[in-house]
Order: structure tokens, then C-alpha cells, then sequence
């Protein structure tokens, strides 16, 4: 220590003078000598030596004024000394790290361990406790040894859902690796799948029991291979999930290989069977025209022409239920129903001469072309392409006048949804094709046309998209009783610039009025005219791709769009 040392090397210093007092050094059989070290050692005070008490002061300590650590004493006689003050009991002082006299203390005795606290939900740095068993992402509990008894406890008790007072449960902190699902809550890769409902097939790659985070029936160390996101059930968004594309779905010993038809996880896909009534068979090259214009788009139309059902020419459609449970139904395998729409081409309707019919955003529609008068055959083929994707665009919930807009004959439309396009398609790059919109066109007044602007871009559409779009039509005049426009017009120049609204064969900056519509009005304002490609219902409102048995399949849950009839020949 180092205190010590300073105190001995004081003791030698004291020695070495008590021997210069004799006259020399200490030696045997020198009493004196000996005897002044004695003296001496008892003066300094030994370090090692017990204290000797003074014999005329039985309370006193023995008090060393040479001392420079002894502690001061109180003169008796001093009448100004100020009488000791009990000393209040104070907490140990930690001496300075850099202090050379401090006292040595003396080493601490470990403490208990406390038990861990709860973890609060406002610390972030706390360590998450054990929650609940109900919490999956919870660590498992550690089962008590057996030699440890205990009483029987009631299960824990979930806090009430409205309970104010209740502790929040313990969530993962969002910068933490997801947590595989337990695959026994997968109903299509979980060891016991149920039996009421088809389900993602097990596989050699994707074994039953096999992690599977997003409960797509892709496996977790599959969806790497296939280069789908494991977080998200259908990478594609097409209302089918990564697991269905891949493998399919089984029920009942059956198996529907989506993929074997053509199914990609990353490019969307749709289904579609086509059934027909005796003398009603769509002709394949209308049919092609429809595949293509999907393609187009990036989207892969699986279209197949099934049976001939032998049904009346005229479908009784009524509210529509009776479509779906009555032709629906019977004809389509029930396994293909939770993947597929459904069309019909038939003769006619509800005994009328509407060219067809469909839910908005459902899974079914007709095709119904009987009462029209075509001038050959090449025009029955494009009227047939035309209406099958008119009606095919109610069930992804399109309408007349696009993205929630029920306005037909809109003359900023551009797409196979206006009448106007249905049977001959929007006229783009010196071509005629059917489309849906894949660009936004801004809203227009009949009052406040430029026949120099012509149309104004939208969202992110610029001018170069519209001027692809040439010779738009127009309605001249419209048959009120049917909706249908009897003089429809093409009008020279592109939608970009220099469109002849009114037929005068001068292009007018404007102001000027005119009427768009065929309605006889000149003061209408038609809304903007939305992209429609990037916002179809694939799902048809959750029916499509959703395997749960208690969806009803098989009603119509929406609006009937019937579509445009045909007093006389349209064309």
C-alpha cells in the first residue's frame, strides 16, 4: 500500500536520528541506544503497534503532534475551543480516482440479482420480456424442472379489446427480420389443410410444414427461385397468389395446373372459359384480336372456347342472379371458379337487341350480337372482338364513361368502353385497335372548345401521347330511346391539335361551341377521361383468386351494365 510505505520510511528517519543521539549507531550490550529506539518507536508510533493509552486520560487517544495524520484534539483549557458536535451519520464518500491519500476501501460484496423488470412499451432499448403465449413471435416459455412444484394456475387471460387500462402487446421492431408464419395457420401448406376448400398443392419443393411467411402456398426458400417477394402474397397483383401460378390449386383428389395453362407469378394473368349457344360460336380470329390487345397491355389473357350448352338463344337475364346459378353454374367446372370469368355468346337477352351484359366487377358476361345486322363476315369478326372486350371490361368494374363515370358517347374517351369504339376500335398510328385507355385525357367543356388545342394531357400524360389518337368521333345525332348514335362523325386532326369540333373545316382558337355528345345541347362538360389499363379489378371485388368456400360465387353482388341495342344496323 501506499500509505504504509510513506509511514515506514518516516519510522527509518526517526531511527537513523535516535542513533546520531548516542553518539553512534546502536550496537550489542548499548542499553542506551536500545532504549531510544524504544522510546522513539513509541513516540512515532508503530504502524504495526497497538496504541498506547494515556495514563491520565482513561477516554483519551493517544494524540501525536508530529503526526501529519493524527486528528487535531480539543484543548480542555482553551476557552475558546468549540465542544465536539456529534457527527451525523453520512453516506461512504467514493474517494477520487487521482486522490494518493485517499483510505483503501474495502471490496463490495456482490449484490443480489434482482429480478428482471417488466419491459416498458416507451423504452426502446429495454429487452423485450416473454409475452403471452398468444403472441407468435414470442419466444417459446421454458418448461419448470420437475422438482420445482407449483400450483395450478388458470390459463393467462387476453385483455378485453375495448380495455383502456390493458398493456399493449409486444410488437417486433419494424427494422427486425420478418418472422416465418407458423405453418399450421396456413390453410395451403400447413400439415393438416383443410377439406372444405381447395388449397395450394404440398410439393417435393414446398413440403407440408414448410415456412411460408405470407401464406401465398410458395414456400419461403421458393419464392427466391421464382423471384416472387416474400412478404407479399401475389407479387404480380393479378388477384392470383404466387402459390396458385406456380403450382396450382387441388380439391378433392383434382388438381387445376395454372401454370401448365400458361400462369407467370410476375406478369399478370386472367382466365377466361367462353361457352355458346348453337349458331353463336365466336370465331377465333375475334377472339385473337381481344389476346392481343392484352398482351399489349402486359397482361397475358388465357382465353379458351369450351362446350356448346344447349339453352334457349335468349337468355333470361333478369337482376342477374339467375345468369350465374342457372348457366353459370352447371357449366363450369367448380374448380375453375375460383380462377376464372365466365362468358356466353348467345342471340339475344331479355327478349331485347342489346349487344351484351355484365356485372360491374363480377364474373360473368354475355355476348349477345343477334340483332345486329353486320355487312360481312370481317365486320361480325371485329364487332365480336369489340363487344367481348367491352363487356370484359365491366367485370374488372369499367364503365361507359371509363373509371366511375357512366357517360357514353364521351367525346374525350378513348377507349372500347365508349360506344363509339366498341365495334371498330380507337383509331391509333393510322390503325384501327381495341384498347381500354392507358393514358389520362383532361376534362372538356362543349362551350369552351379550341379547335387549335383540341384536348388537354392529364396526370402524367404529355402531348405526344395524344397525338397518336387520330380522326375521334363524335355523335351528330343520338337515338334517345336506345342510347345509340345514329350519325357518328370522324373529325380531321389528332387529339393533341387541330380537331374541326364543328365541322366548318376551319380551325378556330376559340372559344367556340359545339355539341360533343349528340344530345343537342352545347353546354356540357365531360370529367376527365382516367387511365384505365393500370386500374382494372382483377379480383372482382375478392371473388377471384380467393379460396375461401364461404365467398359467394355466385350472385351478383353489383350493377348490371347493360350495353348498347340496335334498332337497325349500327354500322
Amino acid at each position: 500500500m501506499r500509505i504504509s510505505s510513506i509511514r515506514f520510511a518516516t519510522w527509518m528517519c526517526v531511527l537513523a536520528l535516535a542513533g546520531c543521539a548516542q553518539g553512534g549507531s546502536a550496537t550489542p550490550g548499548d542499553g542506551g541506544g536500545v532504549e531510544e529506539f524504544v522510546v522513539q518507536l513509541d513516540v512515532i508510533g508503530d504502524p504495526f503497534a497497538e496504541p498506547t493509552p494515556d495514563p491520565n486520560d482513561p477516554w483519551a487517544e493517544p494524540h501525536d503532534p508530529n503526526d501529519p495524520w493524527a486528528q487535531p484534539q480539543v484543548d480542555p483549557n482553551d476557552p475558546w475551543a468549540q465542544p465536539e458536535q456529534p457527527e451525523e451519520p453520512q453516506e461512504p464518500q467514493q474517494p477520487a480516482p487521482n486522490d494518493p491519500w485517499a483510505q483503501p476501501q474495502e471490496p463490495q460484496q456482490p449484490e443480489e440479482p434482482l429480478e428482471p423488470e417488466q419491459t416498458q412499451p416507451w423504452d426502446p432499448w429495454a429487452q423485450p420480456q416473454p409475452t403471452e403465449p398468444a403472441d407468435p413471435l414470442a419466444p417459446p416459455q421454458q418448461p419448470e424442472s420437475a422438482d420445482q412444484p407449483h400450483e395450478p394456475q388458470d390459463p393467462p387471460q387476453q385483455p378485453a379489446p375495448n380495455d383502456p387500462w390493458a398493456q399493449p402487446q409486444a410488437d417486433p421492431w419494424p427494422w427486425e427480420q420478418p418472422q416465418p408464419t407458423d405453418p399450421t395457420t396456413n390453410p395451403t401448406t400447413g400439415p393438416n389443410p383443410p377439406s372444405d376448400r381447395p388449397v395450394v398443392p404440398a410439393t417435393a419443393e414446398c413440403p407440408l410444414g414448410s415456412a411460408d411467411y405470407d401464406s401465398d402456398g410458395l414456400c419461403d426458400s421458393a419464392e427466391a427461385k421464382y423471384g416472387t417477394l416474400v412478404q407479399n402474397p401475389d407479387t404480380d397483383r393479378d388477384a392470383l397468389s404466387d402459390g396458385m401460378e406456380v403450382y396450382g390449386i387441388a380439391f378433392q383428389g383434382r388438381t387445376l395446373d395454372l401454370a401448365a395453362l400458361g400462369a407467370n407469378p410476375l406478369r399478370r394473368d386472367v382466365f377466361l372459359e367462353i361457352d355458346y349457344v348453337q349458331g353463336y360460336r365466336p370465331h377465333a380470329t375475334a377472339i385473337y384480336r381481344v389476346v392481343d390487345a392484352f398482351a399489349a397491355a402486359g397482361v397475358a389473357l388465357h382465353a379458351e372456347v369450351g362446350q356448346q350448352i344447349a339453352v334457349t338463344p335468349d337468355i333470361p337475364v333478369g337482376e342477374g342472379e339467375q345468369v350465374d346459378i342457372a348457366f353459370k353454374q352447371p357449366n363450369l367446372d367448380p374448380l375453375k371458379a375460383y380462377v376464372y370469368r365466365w362468358a356466353l355468346f348467345a342471340h339475344s337477352y331479355d327478349g331485347g337487341g342489346s349487344s351484351g351484359v355484365a356485372p360491374l366487377a363480377d364474373t360473368w358476361l354475355l355476348v349477345t350480337l343477334g340483332n345486329f345486322a353486320f355487312r360481312d363476315e370481317a365486320q361480325r369478326i371485329e364487332a365480336q372482338a369489340g363487344t367481348l372486350m367491352h363487356e370484359l371490361g365491366h367485370t374488372f368494374n369499367l364503365r361507359h364513361g371509363g373509371i366511375e363515370d357512366n357517360t357514353n358517347y364521351k367525346p374525350n374517351h378513348m377507349s372500347v368502353m365508349n360506344y363509339h369504339y366498341q365495334f371498330s376500335g380507337v383509331r391509333r398510328d393510322g390503325a384501327n385497335v381495341f384498347d381500354y385507355s392507358s393514358f389520362t385525357v383532361d376534362g372538356v367543356s362543349e362551350s369552351l372548345l379550341s379547335e387549335v388545342g383540341a384536348f388537354a394531357p392529364g396526370e402524367t400524360t404529355i402531348e405526344s401521347d395524344l397525338a397518336r389518337y387520330t380522326e375521334p368521333l363524335i355523335c351528330r345525332a343520338l337515338d334517345r330511346a336506345y342510347d345509340f348514335c345514329h350519325t357518328p362523325a370522324r373529325i380531321l386532326g389528332n387529339l393533341s391539335a387541330s380537331l374541326d369540333f364543328n365541322g366548318n373545316g376551319i380551325y378556330e382558337a376559340g372559344p367556340i361551341a359545339a355539341d360533343l355528345n349528340g344530345n343537342g345541347t352545347t353546354n356540357e362538360y365531360f370529367k376527365p377521361a382516367l387511365a384505365e389499363w393500370g386500374r382494372l379489378n382483377y379480383s372482382a371485388f375478392g371473388v377471384i383468386g380467393n379460396l375461401n368456400p364461404q365467398v359467394n360465387r355466385h350472385v351478383a353482388r353489383t350493377e348490371l351494365a347493360k350495353c348498347q341495342s340496335a334498332p337497325n344496323s349500327p354500322l
